[in-house]
């Protein structure tokens, strides 16, 4: 059965996932500016599945009954395991039936390139002679030969080695008995690396052309578009991070969760200011205060029929964030890069121009800034409570109803803006002295948690946010921290994690560490001391959770690593695991 993954320039698509540049949205009665379609899995007439990735052509994605015998096309692409310790590869045996077909040429080349089976070692060779296919690749998935990280470098080496070639069309991939979730994430790698980000270029005169892939032997018809649909949602979440502020605005991401809502049957509530007012969000409107754009409190809901359990999902929605009065100024301070702190999708150039050294923990000396250079700062989380909403929408888990929360807002400087020592108040009353205008995040999430909680019978809350620049010295960009009030929850979270080779740590909520963040004249400062930032920051939004099991995943810098240079769309797939998983543990 083939799944097509048509991919059309901005310019000239519709975007039936309700967001695109320019052009009215299919099936969607807004424009949404500035995040280009990027289209869930949609059925076809004949049985094919599209979905938009980015730049104009199409990419195909198959399961075949086809073997690697049978297979005929340009390129056939082998997973094999690790035999670390062997002196010489032992081919699989369905292998050797094709390396005998072909004279042996198989097991020469793996011998001559001395192949192992090792992660990520790979090498190809043109086939001559009498062959039903032109060129033959290996790929290493190493001993653990199901870690989606791998899979997906897979998928994407079948991808660029295919675009690299002249003349492919057609590529067959083969892993000794092929999984479901094998699949899924071959597919991820192969949708992800034929996406590019032309939203604000000219239109290529030549788009590029992209190859057929057929899983051969693969007969599960859900792989591929499981796969497809987890893709789109990571794509989503790329492309409101990446987006400028100009284009993406608080008005942007209430247009993309209505769209999303009405396209995959999902009910939608923007709270205006007002309302907001009317809920004593004191916390989260004291931020939005100094911005000529009105905030917007996101909150969509996806609900089947007769659910057992009940989650709430929360994404910090910062879509610019100047650093209010404490402002990020002066060489190296990045402020360009604050667009994306609408999606905790960043990493964190570690400057006190960014953070200040109470939210790092360490101190800073002027010798040091330029040890930093490279890293990045976050700006945008919001997009990852958007993305898994749009995977939950389409793949439809059964018996968990999820809630999805924006607070949106922008984080700017006027005469009527927040100001270092002002007291706000929160939505339970707690009362709050801001020390720093630019540990403002955490300001939003407090509303958005008493919210959550606030809607009754509520099993799990979990934030995401790219909160402190403390967690990128602690764990880098490899690796995101997580603090729960519940075993449970954390342990749902930790093999989430696992699961989708999205790398998470469970980090201590150490209680002592409280008394840093109690004021003198408040409940609470919106920051501690120099020392542990990302635990205060944790202590201080556990302040707005009374009972319900919550944690908080602090992903400053996993979001946006500084050696992609571009959002990772981190915690997309981890958050959709956790809702599939409690899903199938509730039957």
């Amino acid at each position: 059965m083939a799944f097509v993954l048509s991919a059309m320039n901005l310019r000239t698509i519709g975007a039936r996932a309700g967001v695109c540049f320019g052009l009215r949205p299919l099936g969607t009665s807004k424009r949404v500016r500035g995040v280009r379609s990027v289209h869930g899995v949609k059925m076809n007439a004949d049985s094919s599945y599209t979905v938009v990735t980015g730049s104009e052509g199409k990419v195909s994605v198959l399961s075949s009954s086809d073997t690697i015998d049978s297979f005929s096309g340009d390129l056939l692409v082998l997973g094999f395991p690790e035999q670390k310790d062997a002196d010489s590869y032992e081919l699989p045996e369905d292998v050797k039936s094709l390396d005998e077909k072909l004279g042996g040429i198989i097991k020469e080349l793996v011998d001559e390139n001395k192949f192992k089976g090792k992660a990520g070692n790979k090498f190809s060779a043109r086939i001559v002679g009498d062959s039903s296919c032109k060129r033959i690749a290996c790929f290493g998935l190493g001993e653990e030969t199901s870690k989606p990280k791998t899979l997906r470098d897979l998928g994407a080496y079948v991808m660029s080695s295919a675009q690299g070639m002249k003349g492919v069309s057609k590529v067959g991939v083969h892993i000794d008995a092929m999984s479901k979730d094998q699949a899924v994430s071959i597919t991820e790698g192969a949708v992800l690396a034929s996406y590019a980000d032309t939203r604000f270029k000219k239109a290529p005169e030549d788009p590029p052309e992209f190859p057929e892939i057929a899983l051969l032997s693969f007969d599960d018809v859900s792989g591929v578009p499981d796969g497809m649909s987890i893709s789109s949602g990571v794509l989503l979440a790329r492309e409101l991070v990446d987006a400028p502020a100009n284009f993406v605005t608080p008005q942007t991401l209430a247009d993309v969760a209505t769209a999303i809502a009405k396209d995959h049957d999902l009910e939608v509530e923007t709270l205006e200011q007002d309302e907001c007012e009317k809920l004593g969000m004191g916390s989260f409107l004291a931020v939005s205060r100094a911005s000529d754009k009105p905030p917007k409190f996101i909150h969509l809901t996806y609900k089947p029929e007769s659910p057992k359990k009940k989650v709430v999902i929360i994404g910090k929605g910062l879509t610019f964030d100047s650093g209010g009065y404490n402002l990020k100024a002066g060489a190296g301070s990045s402020i360009e890069k604050m667009k994306l702190d609408m999606g905790g999708a960043a990493a964190v150039r570690l400057c006190k121009h960014l953070w200040s050294e109470e939210e790092l923990g360490i101190a800073i000396h002027a010798p040091s800034l330029t040890a930093f250079t490279s890293f990045t700062t976050s700006v945008f989380l919001g997009s990852k409570a958007l993305g898994a909403a749009k995977v939950v929408g389409q793949l439809k888990p059964e018996n968990v109803e999820v809630h999805f929360i924006v607070a949106s807002c922008e984080n700017m400087i006027s005469g009527d803006g927040m100001r270092p020592g002002d007291i706000i108040t929160a939505s339970n009353g707690t009362t709050i002295e801001v020390l720093n205008t630019d540990a403002e995040g955490r300001l939003t999430l407090a509303d958005a948690l008493v919210f959550a909680e606030n809607l009754g019978d509520v099993d799990y809350i979990v934030d995401l946010a790219t909160l402190t620049g403390a967690i990128i010295i602690s764990l880098g960009s490899e690796v995101a921290g997580m603090w729960s009030t519940s075993d449970e929850l954390s342990d749902m979270l930790m093999n989430a994690s696992g699961s989708t080779g999205e790398k998470m740590w469970r980090m201590p909520l150490v209680e002592e560490y409280k008394e840093m963040l109690k004021g003198s004249i408040s409940d609470l400062k919106n920051i501690g001391g120099r020392e542990a930032g990302s635990i205060t920051a944790a202590l201080f939004l556990k302040e707005f959770v009374k009972s319900t099991p919550w944690a908080h995943i602090d992903i400053a810098g996993t979001a946006y690593p500084g050696k992609l240079g571009k959002a990772s769309g981190y915690g997309v797939r981890t958050l959709y695991k956790m809702v599939s998983d409690l899903s199938e543990k509730a039957k």
